[in-house]
């Protein structure tokens, strides 16, 4: 707790000191403890402490930690038969990675893992919601991505608006999410000219005569 903290609050060299102790015990630990997932969920969180920290140094090395903290809390979430708490746990190490790779103007790489968020948890409402939120954020910072990167042979912009879209339009059918709030929550702003969004937050009323 004390090298999250320090991690947190300082970028100075007993900071870095203590963290770099942290993360070897927390190594040692899940290395020696692999039965013990809340021993690699304590070094995911070390490692994103020690992202954090050197990305207030703007040392290109943050990221590996980033992804690393990732890596090791969904391996803590499986060996834990995808536990609630650490699967929390794991999408606020998904999340921390993105804002990271936006932070950068990484903005595929920040769209790519927003879509792998979604992916990982299929059924999870709050991690779908999520990543809808991610990828629409990426939609204005598209101006940002070099050359004509594409993901799945889509643009930047169309593959975050198609997806993020996906997700809502399967979360609103699901119960999941309310058309009235999607369209007045500013986080989905951007969204607000792409085709299909109109129909998604106010539907044409139903035929079906059952109802």
């Amino acid at each position: 707790r004390l090298a999250e903290h320090q991690a947190g609050k300082s970028t100075t060299p007993e900071a870095e000191r203590i963290l770099l102790q942290a993360l070897a015990l927390g190594e040692q630990l899940a290395r020696e403890y692999p039965q013990r997932p809340e021993f690699a969920a304590g070094l995911a969180r070390f490692q994103q402490s020690a992202g954090r920290l050197l990305a207030a140094r703007k040392d290109p090395d943050a990221g590996r930690y980033y992804q690393a903290a990732v890596e090791t809390a969904r391996g803590a979430w499986e060996r834990a038969e995808r536990r609630p708490g650490l699967q929390a746990a794991l999408a606020a190490h998904w999340q921390a990675w993105a804002d990271y790779l936006i932070g950068q103007g990484e903005i595929a790489a920040a769209a790519r893992v927003a879509d792998e968020l979604a992916r990982t948890f299929p059924a999870g409402a709050a991690e779908q919601h999520q990543a809808a939120r991610l990828l629409t954020r990426c939609i204005p910072l598209a101006d940002l991505v070099k050359g004509d990167e594409r993901i799945e042979e889509q643009t930047v912009v169309d593959f975050c608006t198609n997806r993020a879209l996906h997700l809502l339009r399967e979360a609103v059918r699901r119960g999941e999410a309310d058309p009235a709030e999607l369209a007045s929550d500013s986080a989905f702003a951007p969204l607000r000219n792409a085709a299909g969004f109109e129909e998604l937050v106010d539907p044409p009323p139903s035929t079906d005569p059952r109802e």
